[in-house]
């Protein structure tokens, strides 16, 4: 019987299979990665951020990277997984150690070193109308490959803006100014909430957050900066899914991403 089943499951036309949206392909290939780290009877993963294919971060590795977290934990099968907050204080403290920017032999000494058995990593790409997710779990012992998989899924406007281009055309998106912030008004009615970021550093950083669905009288996109040492907070940010990015206010390097949820009236904070 399981033999016919897989033999039909052949039979199934290839663009029918990737017809998934981003939640479900998500869920898929992490459901399936956490089998494969199971049989190797491993107990501590980490995941990195998702890079493009040329390996530059963008904020939908970040995003794909917090929702692979989520689905490893819903399908473990016994082991545990590093806080992705704790691994970006971690790989920000032994950046300069390990020689600045992060790839996959670098990942696998500072797992080495957290005691973590398992790195997953990966690529994310436009390909046509969707998007094509490659996950790799490499043993940070060895250094081999030992899990890998591979999902597709619709592209989607709000996918093509995380992803950094302009949705429909593939083309690199334009840069538009900050919206005017709304007036704060009433929370509950215009579904929005607050942040506070504390910036423990020695230098400014800026801050950028993106709500993935934007609605009410809210607003979907803010930036601001955080003067070193000190704790800055924001209002009016849409309530749901809010994506976060946070650069050296001078470089420009890349100093945290990750997502956190909103609830109307609700105040979230980040430490930095």
């Amino acid at each position: 019987m399981k033999k016919i089943f897989l033999i039909a499951l052949m039979c199934v036309p290839a663009y029918l299979l990737a017809q998934m949206d981003f939640d479900a392909a998500i869920d898929a290939v992490g459901k399936r990665i956490s089998f494969k780290i199971y049989e190797q009877e491993k107990s501590k993963v980490a995941v990195a951020n998702l890079v493009d294919h040329l390996g530059a971060p963008n904020e939908l590795g970040g995003l794909i990277s917090e929702e692979m977290t989520v689905s490893l934990l819903k399908h473990s099968r016994g082991f545990e997984v590093m806080d992705r907050a704790h691994l970006a204080a971690i790989i920000e403290e032994h950046k300069l150690a390990l020689g600045g920017l992060m790839n996959d032999s670098t990942l696998i000494e500072l797992g080495r070193l957290e005691s973590v058995e398992v790195v997953i990593t990966g690529t994310i790409t436009r390909l046509g109308n969707r998007y094509k997710v490659t996950i790799k779990a490499l043993d940070t012992q060895s250094g081999m490959v030992v899990a890998a998989d591979r999902e597709y899924f619709e592209a989607e406007k709000f996918l093509d803006e995380y992803y950094g281009l302009d949705s429909g055309t593939g083309d690199p998106a334009d840069p538009k100014p900050d919206p005017v912030k709304p007036s704060v008004g009433d929370c509950a009615t215009g579904k929005h909430g607050m942040v506070y970021v504390q910036n423990s550093r020695s230098h400014d950083v800026k801050v950028t957050l993106e709500a993935n669905n934007p609605s009410g009288s809210c607003e979907g996109r803010i930036s601001f900066e955080v003067k070193a040492g000190e704790t800055n907070h924001v209002r009016g940010i849409c309530a749901g899914n809010v994506t976060y990015t946070i650069v050296h206010a001078v470089s420009f390097e890349s100093l945290n991403r990750g997502t956190l949820y909103m609830k109307a009236c609700g105040e979230r904070a980040i430490k930095l």
